[in-house]
């Protein structure tokens, strides 16, 4: 079983057959290196890609085989890349509840309590069911008018939600565009009649 740096050195010399199995040997280190320090990163994933990002940049540019080991550039480059990440993007600041605590009239110390967020709950549910209900009643067991609602609901676009259309029921964009047009002046007029 062959090492990194045999790998790398065989990659260099012009064998391309092994740049997957470096690459894989790679990850696992790269892997093992983001979990070491995974409780301080909001985003592990994105500090692994910019060091597999590295890969190929040490292969073609720094690496020269009759005077460095490929694992020692790799190290040093893993560790400045955390190092950056770490200062500029993705350092976790913990929270401690102790840090909220608030300070009564008397000058005592009041610690600090959780809300009871059950009755939001409760009426962000409510609220959404309510809002179900009215696209169930516009959408008059219509897949595309259903469809169209839905992606209304969500904030998605006439032109998204067109091109959504075309796909799942087939036909062209621009005829299902108009129909969202047409459509979304009869639900005004709807919604305009029962205020």
């Amino acid at each position: 079983m062959a090492t990194i740096d045999e790998l790398a050195i065989a990659y260099k010399n012009g064998d391309t057959s092994v740049y997957d199995e470096l690459c894989d040997k790679v990850f696992k280190l790269i892997a093992k290196e983001s979990e070491k320090v995974w409780y301080k990163l909001k985003n592990s994933v994105e500090l692994e890609c910019r060091c597999l990002k590295q890969i190929d940049r040490i292969l073609s540019n720094h690496f020269d085989p009759a005077k460095d080991k490929f694992s020692s550039l790799l190290f040093y480059n893993m560790s400045k890349e955390r190092s950056f990440f770490l200062e500029k993007r993705g350092r976790q600041t913990p929270v401690y509840i102790e840090a909220l605590a608030s300070v009564d009239d008397s000058g005592e110390a009041k610690p600090f309590e959780l809300e009871d967020n059950e009755s939001n709950f409760e009426l962000a549910f409510e609220e959404r069911d309510g809002l179900n209900e009215k696209i169930a009643l516009l959408a008059q067991d219509d897949k595309r008018k259903l469809l169209i609602l839905t992606e209304w609901s969500n904030g998605t676009s006439d032109t998204k939600i067109s091109e959504l259309l075309a796909q799942s029921l087939g036909g062209k964009t621009e005829a299902h565009r108009k129909f969202i047009q047409r459509f979304r002046k009869q639900c005004q007029g709807r919604l305009a009649g029962a205020l």
